[in-house]
């Protein structure tokens, strides 16, 4: 079951152990359930786990029970997520409204939203894919992309700091060019 929307997890790979020794792997059906037959008097571990959602796994002891012959055991996965935050490189505070840019090559199209009035916004994500995360907002100068793999240890947290434009002078060093030359040296790129 999802943990957020408590909604069924169709597919979800389930299986059963006995003192780490696998004895049963299910697939959730439709609405979510796996049923099978289990010894009575024992402690089973059950794992459940489903691309794009955090493993999960509980312990159940089976008693046998006339009145209840089927146990109802639930187990709740949480979806991954990638949280990116945009702030104001100098303040700190969140900057609402910014426009963020999340690509994947796990993914069919780029996902373009804008950040809320905490300059947040979640992302579910799949585990072990890379994604690209790049913000922009009107009155801030662009900031270099940031990439991100997911791993199912935990969801994922990005903070984007975005540099207000304002009348001061801005300094930009290390731009080299060549002498009578129209063009900038490669060397320039990484700081344009």
């Amino acid at each position: 079951m999802n943990k957020n929307n408590k909604s069924p997890l169709p597919n979800a790979n389930i299986s059963i152990k006995h003192k780490d020794m696998p004895l049963i792997s299910l697939t959730a059906d439709n609405d979510g359930k796996a049923i099978t037959s289990i010894g009575a008097g024992n402690t089973y571990k059950i794992d459940a786990d489903l691309q794009g959602y955090m493993p999960a796994a509980v312990s159940k002891r089976i008693i046998e029970n006339e009145k209840q012959p089927i146990q109802k055991i639930t187990i709740e996965l949480s979806p991954m997520v990638l949280q990116v935050v945009v702030v104001n490189a100098s303040t700190k505070s969140p900057i609402p409204n910014a426009t963020i840019t999340c690509s994947s090559p796990c993914q069919q199209n780029n996902r373009i939203n804008l950040s809320d009035d905490e300059g947040k916004i979640n992302y579910s994500v799949m585990d072990k894919c890379k994604y690209t995360v790049n913000a922009t907002a009107k009155s801030y100068l662009p900031a270099s992309p940031k990439e991100v793999t997911i791993t199912q240890k935990d969801s994922t947290h990005i903070v984007i700091e975005l540099t207000q434009i304002t009348d001061k002078a801005i300094t930009l060093n290390n731009i080299y060019y060549d002498f009578n030359k129209w063009n900038i040296r490669n060397e320039a790129e990484s700081d344009l």
